[in-house]
């Protein structure tokens, strides 16, 4: 084959908005499909500003996607209509209500997350809600219909599927109504450059090459425009002149790097464009006020942050303080090991307070009063006399005249005997994992759990 059948590879475009969104950590989530027979009201409360997640939401959308019906959107600062494929994006933190406004409505819920900490929605300046209309985008459309059918379906892959779909609804929302547009002239900002001629080429050399040691005179070159005019012109829409905004993003691209923990200090520092690690852990502290060493550090301790309960929960964000997750573990722990118990229990016609009684009353071997059963149990109950009835009708105690004494029965031994190897079998699949010492420790805590004060 000659080389001229060779067909060429061309070089790879760079697309300067999914590059800073990649830097940014853009990440969507999903949450969950509203919807109901009749009309709903869907409400958000507003996260104060003393919370320790206001931060975290600073770097958060919530979106609706309108799959079918109508919805009225509602908030302090905007108030909207949608229909059916529509899609809004709201900033976070902020109080809002969705109203359904037809039978038929459903609603698809969840959130794009920026990741990185330090850009995103400040850099992108976006108002606080955008709305991508179906009309406007003929895609839009078609992508709320797909992402409805993938969350019903739940096809191999589906998730996959529907957080792509998200993901290009943004950039829709972007496109539409974020400034990042060629007609919208009179707004300034980061959106506004990319889409710009001039400046977005000039975004593209520095987003290409960033290690290049770029100056103003040989970007002006490059882009055939005077360097006054073009330097002067950067900044008039960045807001940061040409060589400052190279700077910047050359430090965030290494912190995005940083965090990731793929990179040695060295790499980092010569794809940055910097002549030595000296030069560069300066600029470093400059900008983000720690070393660079110390962000890989805290990137590495928050990678490790997210507990099996939060994962479990699908909970984004930390527990707010630690008494939290060990309260809602405790009580996640105790209903996992109830269900199979309760079952079995249900099985032989009894529930806990009932096998309570009976385990007492066989470990005691001789007549108890009632008054001194409920001193014995397990769980409170304010109506014993109704669980004594149950028994005594069940005939698995009896009770003794005049004196109301109560004893096991034959039948209910018998029915204790049925369930001993059964719930000894459950314990120990439950916790064998544990050793005699673990187990020994995890009783004291427990037992500390129930007497603070001891």
């Amino acid at each position: 084959m000659s080389n001229s059948a060779i067909p060429k590879r061309g070089a790879k475009p760079m697309d300067v908005l999914a590059d800073f969104l990649s830097v940014a950590g853009m990440v969507a989530h999903l949450e969950e499909s509203l919807s109901g027979g009749k009309t709903w009201v869907h409400q958000v409360a507003s996260i104060p500003r003393s919370s320790p997640t206001v931060a975290v939401a600073a770097q958060r959308l919530s979106f609706y996607a309108v799959v079918s019906g109508q919805i009225r959107f509602t908030s302090a600062a905007a108030e909207h209509s949608l229909n059916s494929g529509d899609t809004i994006f709201a900033i976070e933190g902020q109080e809002h209500r969705l109203e359904s406004r037809s039978e038929d409505t459903r609603v698809t819920t969840g959130q794009i997350e920026f990741t990185s900490g330090s850009i995103g929605l400040s850099v992108l300046n976006l108002a606080s809600t955008i709305i991508v209309r179906s009309n406007d985008e003929s895609l839009s459309s078609e992508l709320v219909r797909r992402l409805g059918t993938e969350i019903e379906e739940q096809r191999g892959g589906w998730k996959s599927v529907s957080l792509g779909i998200v993901n290009a609804l943004f950039i829709a929302a972007l496109r539409s109504g974020g400034n990042c547009s060629k007609s919208n002239s009179e707004s300034n900002g980061w959106l506004r450059a990319m889409a710009d001629d001039e400046i977005g080429a000039a975004l593209k050399l520095m987003h290409e090459r960033p290690e290049h040691r770029w100056t103003v005179a040989e970007l002006a070159n490059e882009l055939s425009v005077s360097r006054s005019a073009f330097a002067a012109r950067f900044k008039t829409i960045t807001g940061r002149p040409p060589l400052e905004y190279l700077t910047w993003w050359r430090l965030q691209r290494a912190a995005a790097r940083l965090r990731t923990g793929d990179v040695t200090l060295t790499e980092v520092t010569r794809n940055s464009g910097y002549q030595s690690e000296a030069a560069f852990g300066k600029a470093f502290r400059r900008e983000f006020g720690i070393s660079p060493g110390q962000l890989r550090r805290q990137a590495k301790a928050k990678s490790h942050t997210s507990s099996q309960l939060q994962l479990e929960l699908k909970k984004r964000d930390p527990f707010t303080v630690p008494e939290q997750e060990a309260g809602l573990n405790l009580i996640k722990t105790a209903e996992w090991m109830q269900e199979p118990f309760i079952s079995l229990l249900n099985q032989h016609g009894l529930f806990g307070s009932l096998y309570n009684i009976l385990r007492i009353l066989r470990g005691k071997g001789i007549p108890q009063a009632q008054d001194e059963l409920l001193n014995q149990l397990l769980l409170p109950e304010d109506d014993i006399q109704s669980l004594v009835d149950q028994l005594v009708s069940a005939q698995l105690v009896s009770v003794s005249h005049p004196n109301r004494m109560l004893s096991i029965t034959e039948a209910g031994t018998q029915l204790l005997s049925k369930l001993d190897s059964p719930i000894l079998a459950l314990h120990r699949r439950q916790l064998s994992h544990f050793s005699e010492g673990e187990l020994a420790e995890f009783n004291r805590l427990l037992v500390k759990a129930r007497n603070p004060a001891g």
